[in-house]
């Protein structure tokens, strides 16, 4: 994993590579922890099959912006992609 942003919401890039017969595909995931814990959260879930379904919820990914509620209804919902969770966390974690 990669730290992409460290602050009260730390996001990492999650790189790996997935084989299915001659197929490989090379997968980059958002994941996400609130500062100080020990549970990460991936942002899409249907990227993610080989992860924990635990860890894929998006329930657990709009607790973590417990401040902002309008992100929080944007996770629920499924308007936080990977190209713009960079901004959401970085913009969050400025206060």
């Amino acid at each position: 994993m990669e730290v992409v942003e460290q602050g009260p919401i730390e996001l990492y890039a999650y790189h790996y590579t997935f084989q299915a017969g001659n197929y490989i595909s090379y997968i980059t995931l958002p994941v996400l922890r609130k500062q100080g814990s020990s549970t990460y959260v991936v942002l899409n879930v249907n990227k993610a099959p080989s992860l924990p379904k635990e860890t894929r919820d998006p329930e657990d990914v709009a607790a973590l912006f417990d401040q902002d509620p309008e992100l929080q209804y944007r996770c629920r919902s499924g308007n936080v992609t990977p190209e713009n969770i960079v901004n959401y966390v970085h913009s969050y974690n400025l206060g």
